[in-house]
């Protein structure tokens, strides 16, 4: 058994290990982090880190668990600290991160949190919480008051339980001592995730006091963000690679790739790091971004995972080695998505190289199953604004319907060897049978369709997609999945 990693062990680490280069004693607490799991250490606390090295400040971290205390018996023990390990191919960086200065546990230590959150200092208050923790019902978009959480925070504000209790009895207080503004900040991978904080946090003050969701909206903030690394969970080889690393042990630490991106709306009401010093990219308008990131990364995501997964390949960077697939994707990024994007602040081109290269990281495997889960809830955000924009731009999207064929081929739950697969969607039921083999395939493309809730105003545009898309899913049945691809690629070489 190593010895654990704690602030007296820095000084021995290897050379190659990078630490943070700064005073944790002076850095005071500045920001709440509300669920802090691996993607937030990852992520923010990342960039929150070096902009401490480059401008010091009193940006420190106190991260909140809702309910479990695993986190906190990993981190406290160490003061905090704990390392990151990047990896790509044979390349290996570590990094000590120090921004966290503890972990609390609410439901041990609600009455400390808010008298945390509710002090001078702390100037931000984010949030990694996933979309459950918003309590949001998916059809009105507004805070579910028949959640019996919320119902039962309602009754008992004073002893928040969830997010939006917890952020508003923290306001609360802020607004009694008169304690100054704060902004709440998502960095949940949602798009509109400030819009929907916003929401949960005022549906949720307006029930309790509607005079307190008033001076909420009046003096909070709540910027709209776009997040994006790879943080697969950790496990026992994480653990075991970080300890081979740095000389000792670590139980928090996590692995990820090299890259990461975070694009903010800059509309802070009490100061903030300086993170575009760290690599963020502050913006007026976040939505462009977040067209871009799931067209272009997570549309081409999902048709890697069905053909991928048609095809026999368990994991993406399986997928990614075979050139007829990407071939097929470079084509549907570069001149079916990328002309009906609006104008963004980035390179596109490289950024879609980029993409590809992320997807071929065998060192953090993504299974073709995981990706490819939940299509009727990715599908109408990752493919369809494209699908629509290309129609309506003039343009027949070709591989769009290959893509979307696939989908349909995968909900039958076999591959091209007859081996079965789960169909793992919230609407699963239906759309299995919809998609049986006997209903022929014109029926089945027009029912996902409709479904999903069309594509495109231009309605003779619309019709030739549905048959691209029919003809393919023929293919794909009466033939075979690979000799679909082999056959498509050939069609514009």
């Amino acid at each position: 058994m190593k010895t654990r990693l704690n602030e007296a062990r820095l000084a021995e680490l290897p050379e190659d290990v990078e630490v943070y280069d700064y005073d944790r004693l002076s850095v005071g607490l500045g920001i709440v982090h509300l669920g802090i799991g691996s993607f937030h250490r990852a992520h923010q606390a990342v960039y929150t880190d070096l902009a401490l090295a480059r401008h010091r400040g009193d940006w420190g971290i106190l991260g909140v668990s809702f309910r479990s205390g695993r986190i906190a018996a990993a981190l406290n023990p160490q003061g905090g600290l704990y390392t990151v390990i990047e990896r790509e191919g044979g390349i290996r960086h570590g990094r000590i991160v120090g921004c966290v200065k503890q972990v609390a546990v609410l439901s041990e230590e609600a009455e400390r949190i808010l008298s945390i959150m509710s002090s001078k200092e702390i100037r931000i208050f984010s949030a990694t919480v996933t979309e459950k923790g918003y309590y949001l019902d998916p059809v009105s978009g507004r805070l579910n008051l028949d959640d019996s959480m919320i119902k039962a925070d309602l009754i008992q504000p004073q002893t928040p339980k969830t997010m939006p209790a917890l952020v508003v009895e923290a306001l609360a207080r802020r607004r009694e001592r008169n304690t100054g503004p704060v902004t709440v900040m998502s960095c949940d991978n949602l798009t509109a995730n400030g819009k929907k904080m916003r929401r949960s946090i005022l549906d949720f003050a307006t029930a309790r006091d509607p005079s307190l969701a008033e001076w909420i909206s009046a003096s909070v903030t709540f910027p709209c963000t776009m997040v994006d690394r790879i943080v697969p969970a950790p496990g026992e080889n994480t653990v075991s690679d970080a300890a081979n690393l740095i000389g000792c042990d670590d139980p928090a630490a996590l692995m990820t790739e090299p890259f990461r991106q975070w694009v903010i709306e800059d509309q802070f009401a009490a100061g903030r790091p300086a993170w575009e010093d760290a690599g963020a990219q502050f913006v007026e308008d976040v939505v462009p971004f977040e067209h871009a990131k799931l067209r272009l990364l997570n549309g081409s995501h999902s048709t890697f995972a069905y053909l991928g997964r048609l095809i026999g390949y368990d994991y993406i960077h399986q997928s990614v080695s075979n050139q007829r697939l990407v071939a097929l994707v470079r084509h549907q990024m570069f001149n079916e998505v990328i002309p009906g994007l609006a104008s963004v602040e980035m390179d596109l081109g490289e950024y879609c190289q980029t993409v590809l290269r992320r997807f071929a990281n065998r060192t953090l495997p993504y299974t073709t199953i995981q990706v490819a889960s939940d299509g009727s809830q990715k599908i109408p955000q990752r493919w369809l604004p494209a699908i629509a924009a290309s129609i309506d731009n003039g343009r027949r999207p070709r591989a769009l319907a290959f893509s979307f064929a696939s989908w349909a081929r995968f909900l039958e739950g076999r591959d091209d060897d007859g081996r079965v697969f789960p169909i793992n969607d919230p609407d699963s039921r239906w759309l299995s049978d919809r998609t049986k083999k006997d209903i022929d395939s014109e029926t089945v493309i027009h029912c996902l369709i409709e479904r999903l809730g069309g594509i495109a105003s231009n309605v003779s545009g619309a019709n030739l997609f549905l048959d691209d898309a029919a003809f393919w899913l023929d293919r794909m049945r009466n033939y075979s999945v690979a000799d679909s691809i082999r056959e498509f690629s050939s069609s514009w070489v």
